[in-house]
């Protein structure tokens, strides 16, 4: 019994074959797309207190995380500026990924166990790191979380059944391939 959905037919085309996602490439992807949202949040509080829209919160000027930096809402800003590069940065890596992984592409399943895998593994040692102070650093709980969250995407798209669905698709797409090939020859006779 065949898993095909439903076959678009064009007549200037080879036939193409719809094939419904697996439930573990659906849920690679929800769960990819609630960590870039983090990270699309976390990209866009830090800009908007780096460029000055937002004020800055006057408990954060004593946060712990800024005594290097001074005790000054300039230097708060300062900091955010440097975080909203780094989410941005991820956001830009992130996103292309999730939307790949959507398409069942084998380059961003493959771009998503590199990223999605060290960005988890780094940030969750980072943060058992700090849960192991005395006192916990604060964050570090839903550091540790992402993290662990990072690494599930990871586990869900290593699964056999995301990995089925990847190698149907690029077998669909390896015989739309041939039959263009076949189509753009001429005919014998």
């Amino acid at each position: 019994m065949s898993t095909a959905g439903p076959v678009e037919s064009d007549p200037g085309r080879p036939l193409r074959v719809h094939r419904p996602r697996a439930g573990e490439t659906r849920t690679a992807v929800a769960l990819a797309l609630v960590v870039t949202g983090l990270l699309g949040y976390l990209f866009l509080s830090s800009l908007l207190v780096a460029t000055g829209l937002q004020d800055v919160d006057p408990q954060e000027v004593y946060n712990p995380l800024y005594n290097d930096l001074g005790q000054d809402a300039d230097d708060v800003r300062i900091a955010e500026a440097y975080g909203a590069i780094a989410f941005g940065a991820g956001l830009l890596a992130c996103l292309p990924l999730v939307l790949g992984v959507w398409g069942r592409r084998p380059w961003a399943r493959e771009g998503a166990f590199g990223v999605f895998g060290l960005g988890g593994f780094v940030l969750a040692a980072l943060s058992f790191g700090g849960l192991r102070t005395d006192p916990p650093q604060s964050g570090a709980l839903w550091g540790l979380l992402v993290g662990l969250a990072l690494l599930a995407v990871v586990g869900v798209l290593a699964s056999p059944g995301c990995t089925r669905d990847f190698a149907r698709v690029a077998k669909d797409r390896e015989l739309a391939e041939r039959a263009r090939e076949r189509a753009r020859r001429p005919a014998r006779r």
